[in-house]
């Protein structure tokens, strides 16, 4: 009986200390510069009485501009889901990061998608001038 009721506290102290999860689902990871990305981000609350509103959940995006995003969407009594649409506008990569930051223990997702600049590309697929046969 002893350890059936630690158990059940260990269980409830193990819950209570987890932060939230955060999945980042984009459509594809990687583009051309100038391109529109859409990105499904979920966060599954661990708690229910969680103190930290959905709109407190920040999201930082560098190498791409924001052009939409959806409200969040109640999947069910812990999950949610919204879509961010970006367009990517800087070579290389563009980084989006997901982040709460709660008193009882903050999370963070991040995903890169490489960009590429179809100038570059063009460049570097067309055939020299005086190139041997």
């Amino acid at each position: 009986m002893k350890l059936i009721t630690t158990l059940a506290l260990l269980s409830i102290i193990v819950s209570i200390t987890q932060a939230c999860v955060i999945n980042i689902y984009p459509d594809t990871t990687s583009g051309l510069i100038g391109d529109t990305i859409n990105i499904t981000v979920s966060l599954r609350k661990q708690h229910l009485n969680c103190p930290l509103p959905l709109d407190s959940t920040g999201i930082e995006i560098t190498g791409a501009t924001l052009v939409n995003q959806t409200e969040w969407l109640k999947i069910n009594i812990v999950n949610y889901e919204k879509t961010i649409t970006l367009i990517l506008d800087q070579a290389e990569q563009a980084t989006i990061e997901v982040s709460r930051h709660c008193n009882i223990k903050s999370t963070q997702a991040i995903i890169h998608i490489d960009n590429f600049d179809p100038i570059l590309i063009n460049k570097q697929t067309a055939p020299e001038k005086n190139a041997p046969f």
